[in-house]
């Protein structure tokens, strides 16, 4: 198993992988680079404490995680040798009255 864990700042939030069906809200989403080495299995397990919202304005739900949320991915190692599991992770960070742009950035998981 490999963790990423996403540390979030007071008053702010960011969005599960999986959302309601009328969702608007940006999913997290993981994608690992592919490796003969390296198989990941299924999607990451979220680890936090999951919020179910509704949007009072517009009646529109939402899963996100304020404070914090790891990130599990379950993975098989071909071979003995070190590498570093390697992917872009993208979310989108919101407020009670906004919203900034979603953002993706490199993610490196050096494994032993």
């Amino acid at each position: 198993m490999v963790h990423c864990t996403a540390t979030i700042d007071s008053g702010w939030h960011i969005y599960s992988q999986t959302q309601p069906n009328d969702a608007i809200a940006r999913p997290t989403e993981i994608k690992w680079t592919t490796s003969p080495l390296i198989l990941t299995t299924g999607k990451a397990r979220e680890i936090g404490r999951l919020e179910h919202t509704q949007d009072k304005t517009v009646g529109i739900e939402a899963n996100q995680y304020e404070k914090k949320v790891d990130f599990e991915q379950k993975i098989t190692l071909r071979s003995t040798a070190r590498m570093t599991l390697t992917g872009k992770l993208t979310f989108q960070v919101c407020t009670d009255e906004m919203c900034l742009p979603p953002r993706t950035i490199p993610v490196e998981v050096p494994l032993p």
